[in-house]
């Protein structure tokens, strides 16, 4: 799978053939980025942010297989994937109008269902979505899911649920031409993470937890100071 391009009035146009030749995705993209095995094609480009550029416009994700990521998902606006295969979207017609439009995407297609106002925001942000996220990237998804979500999960089942997600995860991962030491050392360093990551969490939670009470109480000492 490859990127292929067409000179039209005077503006190079991208797109994406196969190993044969066939053409995948006709060249009508003026703006294209290959990132973590990815390719993002759009009609137009926005500002840069951060080390990944934003497109705008038609915005369309293909992995190496030839696969549209987002085939029923039509999408406004769209970063490239990062290293943990999880890449920012925003789907052309959002649901939410408080401004909320930012989602979280996988390498797998599956798009987060609760939008944040900024992208440094986004987050998974219920069971369902976490959920899948980590049968599709694994528990490095952990990392982009909120606090409370971890810290404080909404049932008893839904740590069960996650760390189901992940042997689902690693009995899906590709073992081929790995040695059995190569294949404990991937198991281990799954599980390995997630705990890491789970920790973290609730280590920031109580923490909030402390700050929460310290406010409190200052601010009932400088209440009762003035009464």
């Amino acid at each position: 799978m490859g990127v292929y391009s067409i000179k039209r009035e005077d503006r190079d146009l991208y797109g994406l053939k196969n190993d044969e030749g066939e053409i995948v995705l006709y060249a009508e993209y003026p703006f294209y980025e290959e990132a973590n095995d990815i390719f993002i094609f759009s009609k137009d480009m926005g500002e840069l942010k951060l080390l990944s550029s934003k497109y705008i416009t038609d915005v369309v994700y293909y992995n190496k297989k030839g696969e549209n990521l987002n085939k029923y998902t039509p999408l406004s606006e769209g970063y490239a994937f990062n290293e943990d295969g999880l890449a920012v979207v925003v789907r052309q017609k959002p649901e939410f109008t408080d401004g909320s439009k930012y989602l979280l995407m996988t390498k797998k297609g599956n798009i987060s269902s609760f939008p944040s106002k900024t992208t440094d925001k986004v987050a998974f942000k219920c069971v369902v979505d976490l959920e899948q996220a980590i049968k599709d990237v694994g528990a490095v998804a952990v990392k982009y899911a909120t606090i409370e979500l971890i810290a404080n999960p909404p049932t008893k089942d839904t740590m069960n649920c996650f760390k189901n997600a992940l042997k689902h995860y690693l009995k899906a991962y590709d073992y081929a031409f790995k040695s059995e030491e190569e294949c404990k050392e991937i198991i281990k360093k799954e599980y390995d993470l997630f705990n890491k990551l789970v920790e973290e969490k609730e280590n920031l939670l109580k923490q909030m937890q402390v700050d929460e009470q310290t406010i409190y109480k200052r601010n009932k000492f400088i209440d009762d100071l003035i009464k």
